[in-house]
This record gives structure tokens, sequence and C-alpha cells, in this order.
């Protein structure tokens, strides 16, 4: 907490320094930048999107006098800060319980996309892949699988060129792409959890109401109970009662899968 505030101490002394000196306004904009991410450390939510929102009006103001390399480069690195900075409060929603805010999600998205549109057209490889990486990470929170591994993949290739195949770098992003795929395993399966919910309770509404003729099949332990017809006296979810005729009234629970409507 004190080479925090040390940290911090430095970086906005050096921001007011570059601000009192005019005559090296690019150097203004790295030290801003970092100043937003110490404050994003302390969890100072209000004061990191100021100090980011004040370096990206300064850049926009010096670009549309004269555009440079120089300044592209530090309007990037200004969105894919901002980026970040909701992907982590969106997850700090999470680990916290509190409502979350998907929007956040969203215009991280937006953000990033921009960034990498002029990552790449400045050939900033490495900076590109570190975007990347928080682009996929907004796509997986919107459970936007494919755009995430999209993400990644172009990611991997990108730190494989710069870094090489068996760099701890290459090695984080094999990570990444396996929870995603994870991720998108559960949510297929939560998916078809509520699917099959939805068919058990709502198929007995529909087709298997009280007093409706039913045949029983499928069944494999009571196998003598297949091919009678019975009536549904009672649609309790997840199974129906049922009753058996020719077999002296007989009630039986099944399964929606073990009846057909007649």
């Amino acid at each position: 907490e004190a080479s925090r505030g040390t940290l911090r101490g430095a970086a906005a002394r050096a921001a007011a320094g570059k601000l009192a000196d005019k005559a090296a306004p690019e150097g203004l904009y790295g030290v801003i930048i970092d100043l937003g991410q110490l404050y994003g450390c302390m969890r100072k939510d209000y004061d990191e999107l100021q100090v980011y929102q004040e370096a990206l009006d300064e850049v926009l103001v010096d670009i549309a006098h004269a555009s440079s390399p120089q300044l592209q480069g530090h309007l990037s690195n200004g969105l894919a800060a901002m980026g970040q900075m909701y992907i982590r409060q969106y997850y700090s929603q999470i680990t916290n319980g509190a409502k979350e805010d998907k929007g956040k999600c969203t215009v991280a998205i937006a953000l990033c996309e921009e960034a990498l549109s002029i990552q790449r057209a400045l050939s900033q490889d490495g900076i590109t892949a570190d975007t990347l990486t928080t682009l996929a990470s907004a796509h997986g929170c919107l459970e936007m699988f494919d755009g995430a591994r999209s993400a990644l993949k172009e990611a991997l290739n990108l730190s494989s060129c710069c870094d090489g195949e068996e760099s701890t770098r290459v090695a984080s992003f094999h990570h990444k792409m396996a929870s995603i795929c994870y991720e998108q395993v559960n949510a297929i399966r939560a998916q078809l959890g509520m699917h099959m919910e939805y068919m058990s309770t709502n198929s007995m509404v529909l087709y298997h109401s009280r007093g409706s003729r039913v045949l029983v099949a499928g069944l494999q332990k009571n196998q003598q109970y297949n091919g009678i017809e019975g009536v549904v006296m009672k649609t309790n979810a997840p199974r129906l009662r049922v009753r058996l005729h020719a077999f002296d009234n007989k009630e039986i629970m099944l399964k929606p899968e073990n009846v057909c409507p007649l």
C-alpha cells in the first residue's frame, strides 16, 4: 500500500510536470494512462474514468491539429485502457454479488474494436494481442463465444510471431482459450437443462392433462405395463400419475417420455 501510494504520487507529480511543460505534450498521455491504471488498482472507478477521458480529449485535440503515428498510438492505448476498466468493473460486480451491468461489456467491445483498428494499422502486434484478449473477455461475458474464440485465435497467432510458440504469453492465451471453451460448454448445458425442464413441464400441460388417454411405452424395469392404455389422473412435474384399467385401476408414476397421447 505504501509503494502504491508512492507510485501514485510520482505519477501525479510527473503528470503535473508534463502539464506545465507544453513543449513535450506527447509524453503526457502515457503518464496519464499510468495514473488511470493506478486509480484502477485502488478501485477508484470514477477517478480512473475521469483520467482516461481527460487523456482521450487531449489527444483528440492534438490529432485534430496534426496527426501522427505516435498520437494515434496514444489514442489506441487510451481506448484499450478504458475497455479493460469496464471489463474489470464487470468482474468486480460478479465477485461482490452486485447487480451485473452487461452494458459495460458492450461498451468495452466498442472501445476495443476502435483501438484495434488503429493498432492493426500501425502494426503494433504485441499491443494488439493484449487488446484482443480484453475483447475476448468482453465477448465471453456476453456469452458471444464465437467472437471470443476468434479474438483469442488472432491474439495467439500474433503472440506466436512476436514471442515464440513456447513463450509464457502464448501459454496464457492457450489457457484463456480453454477457459472460453469450458464456459461455452457450461452455457450449453445450462440452456439444455432449461429446455428439458420447459419441455418436461409444458409437454404434460399440453398433451397429458388430467383425464387424457395415454399409452405406456419404453419402460425398462416394469415392461409388463408397456402397450397398456391408461388415463392421466394428475400431472405432478416431472412425473405423471396414470391409472391403468387393465391392472385393476392401478395408478403408477411415469415420466412424460414413457407415455404417448392417444
